[in-house]
């Protein structure tokens, strides 16, 4: 493959010759004979990395600075952050938060919904049914450690193992390289 490779350079640099070669080249570097196959590949490897990141659409009005809901994250279309780097690594966490549901809970119940139909419309809401369980355990757990005239949603929204994750390792910009499915729960606390 490699003497391939080396003869297929030497022809693109000398264009006198008749046998030459074009090489073309994806979005990482691969090379490829055809262009079609080398745009296809393109195509793919973007979809596979926002499937995996998520697709980041810009949102003109949006009440937060951003709002993750897999496969996408909308974020506003002025920031008013400090640090942008952030908060997009804090949205990317929480959709590798919803991937791993979907993967390990979701599908098996897209399987089981073959047998059972009526567990389809549950499909979608996975992520959204383990939050709203989360910020009910956490809501509990805060009223017996606060005062009342404390609590409010942003507090407890805080104090969730989604967004402890997500907060901590939202400067690590490395952190989605090296992280495991399900890290998030290493954050519950009882």
């Amino acid at each position: 493959m490699g003497e391939s490779r080396n003869l297929r350079r030497k022809l693109q640099r000398n264009p006198t010759k008749k046998n030459s070669y074009e090489i073309f080249t994806d979005n990482r570097g691969n090379e490829f004979d055809h262009q079609i196959a080398a745009t296809l590949s393109s195509l793919l490897n973007f979809f596979g990395s926002c499937c995996k990141n998520g697709f980041p659409v810009v949102v003109p009005f949006l009440w937060y600075g951003a709002w993750a809901f897999y496969p996408f994250f909308f974020v506003r279309g002025y920031s008013t952050t400090q640090d942008p780097i952030a908060l997009l690594n804090h949205e990317r966490i929480h959709i590798r938060q919803q991937r791993d549901l979907h993967l390990w809970i979701s599908i098996p119940l897209l399987v089981l919904s073959f047998w059972i139909p009526r567990l389809l419309w549950v499909v979608p809401f996975v992520p959204t049914i383990f939050y709203m369980v989360e910020l009910l355990r956490v809501a509990i757990l805060t009223l017996w450690d606060t005062p009342p005239h404390k609590i409010n949603m942003s507090f407890i929204r805080r104090r969730t193992c989604y967004e402890m994750e997500a907060e901590k390792y939202a400067q690590g910009i490395n952190y989605l390289l090296h992280r495991k499915p399900f890290a998030v729960y290493k954050f519950i606390k009882s």
